[in-house]
């Protein structure tokens, strides 16, 4: 038809964050999941059991107004969740290469065959149910807090709020539910057993913190002597819950990073191990802030408690110690957010991405008399190709290429590449016009030429449908459960000595108000 064949190019790995578009739906989803989740696992790990260790009429107003604002938060997570997991829904029933806005994507027929059709859709249908279990269960109580007239009945909130807790728990489930049969069931279980701890223990920390820091400004209105007595033990039991929770994250999140990552250089060269870098920054900054509270505010805290001394002493240092605590909670809940933020933009592995870019560099080098000669072709298919080549001149200053083929029977042909400055030669034509093994040889300043074996195989018949290069699976060595025992012992370690560390402030701390009130 007389017009120029298109030049041959390998397909160049897909390095691309997720579009902001299905990154946002599905952030709001998880924060919002998180928070649901979070507050509720707040209300029976630790307001709960912090307020029956009060007496009398403190207690009785505290379990009042921790369990109706706690309530009114559950109610409020799960509302926002419901959508926020529709849209995100939206994104995963859409062909991503099918170019429609997010509004274009929303059309009933096709999500209804998504959910019906795909096994994909068969485990978002458990978790619409699931969704709409919680939202069934906990937003009517949620409701009814709002009202004056509410009555504090614990019984009826403990079945209600755990039901809730249970369905927000059983979400997070089904989203690590493989909905294809793996090459390993074993591994598979263990990997998605890991996946889900690791997102129940996000959940509970991070929700949790939200939770805290929107729970310091519900009870304002509760006197500050009153709130001087809850706090103490609610911080006490947050601080355990948050270190089981990041021993939980760090383990799994170790055997997440192996799996996907690899050797530590993929997080600096690859999109997946830089993006999953800032997300370790900002883990590294929330456990800093942790580490703050845990080893400075709580052993001042307790010091405070266990000291003795006048009330109004005790209250008015509670109270400075508190609003310090209330700062961090707030930034601590902040980093959080932005952490889960950066989530929905890991998208592959890096594993992956380094596997398909090796793939994707057809360059062939060869030593020739002690000197460099490389070759590369921009693609391994039939037509129209380039052909880099780097190699020395010829005492003519020429450098020539050769293609042959013995299989095909094709003799060889030799073309005057191109300089194009240095080193750096190009040959472009349609020099390998035929699927097949074929031989390529350098001339030029070498002692000898240089070949290269050159197999080009046919185009696949539809480009769109082309699997990309995925990388083969880690192995699991006896190294490997080696280095994951010795993690496992050192994370315990970590955390057994944070807790040592804080009972030995709080001590030394009690030991110096005391000295100093008798002073």
């Amino acid at each position: 038809a007389g017009a120029s064949p298109a030049l041959v190019e390998t397909t160049k790995p897909d390095d691309q964050l997720t579009p902001v578009s299905r990154a946002i739906p599905k952030w709001l989803a998880f924060l919002t999941i998180m928070a649901f989740i979070g507050t509720l696992a707040l209300r029976f790990l630790v307001t709960m059991p912090s307020v029956r260790r009060l007496d009398g009429d403190t207690r009785d107003e505290l379990a009042a107004a921790t369990d109706r604002g706690l309530l009114v938060l559950g109610g409020a997570a799960i509302l926002l969740f419901i959508p926020s997991t529709l849209a995100d829904l939206v994104n995963n029933a859409t062909d991503r290469d099918a170019g429609l806005s997010f509004w274009g994507s929303i059309r009933p027929g096709a999500i209804w065959d998504y959910l019906t059709d795909m096994p994909d859709g068969h485990v978002w249908l458990i978790r619409l149910g699931l969704t709409l279990l919680a939202a069934v269960v906990v937003l009517p109580a949620a409701v009814a807090a709002l009202r004056p007239g509410w009555q504090h009945r614990p019984r009826q909130l403990d079945g209600i709020l755990g039901l809730g807790l249970a369905a927000g728990v059983a979400e997070l489930i089904a989203r690590v539910v493989p909905t294809r049969a793996p090459p390993a069931w074993p591994r598979e279980i263990f990997t998605d057993v890991l996946d889900w701890g690791h997102l129940a223990a996000a959940s509970v920390w991070v929700g949790g913190l939200i939770a805290l820091a929107l729970l310091g400004v519900v009870l304002r209105r509760i006197p500050v002597e009153r709130r001087g007595r809850f706090w103490p033990l609610a911080l006490r039991r947050f601080s355990l819950v948050a270190t089981v929770c990041v021993g939980v994250m760090i383990l799994t999140g170790l055997w997440t990073a192996w799996i996907h990552v690899g050797p530590p250089r993929l997080l600096f060269h690859t999109l997946y191990g830089e993006t999953l870098l800032v997300k370790l920054i900002l883990v590294l900054v929330l456990v800093g802030l942790g580490a703050l509270n845990q080893l400075w505010l709580l052993p001042r805290v307790n010091a405070i408690r266990e000291s003795g001394g006048d009330d109004g002493e005790r209250t008015s240092a509670v109270r400075v110690a508190m609003r310090h605590f209330r700062s961090v909670v707030a930034v601590e809940a902040v980093v959080g957010i932005l952490i889960l933020l950066v989530v929905p933009f890991l998208s592959g592995s890096a594993r992956n991405q380094s596997f398909a870019r090796a793939a994707a560099d057809l360059t062939q080098t060869a030593q020739v008399a002690g000197q460099t000669v490389k070759l590369r072709p921009s693609g391994a298919e039939p037509g129209l190709t380039d052909y880099d080549v780097w190699a020395p001149a010829g005492p003519d200053g020429r450098v020539t290429v050769g293609f042959a083929s013995a299989r095909l029977g094709v003799p060889e042909t030799d073309v005057l590449a191109t300089a194009l400055g240095g080193d750096h030669y190009r040959v472009s034509g349609l020099y390998t016009a035929s699927a097949g093994d074929w031989q390529v040889t350098v001339n030029g300043g070498t002692a000898r030429p240089a070949t290269f074996d050159l197999t080009v195989t046919a185009p696949p018949a539809d480009p769109s449908r082309a699997r990309p290069a995925r990388a083969p699976p880690a192995v699991v060595r006896t190294s490997t459960w080696l280095w994951g025992i010795a993690e496992v012992l050192a994370v315990l370690i970590a955390l057994g000595g944070a807790g040592f560390v804080t009972r030995w402030l709080t001590q030394r701390r009690a030991r110096r108000l005391v000295e100093a009130s008798r002073a």
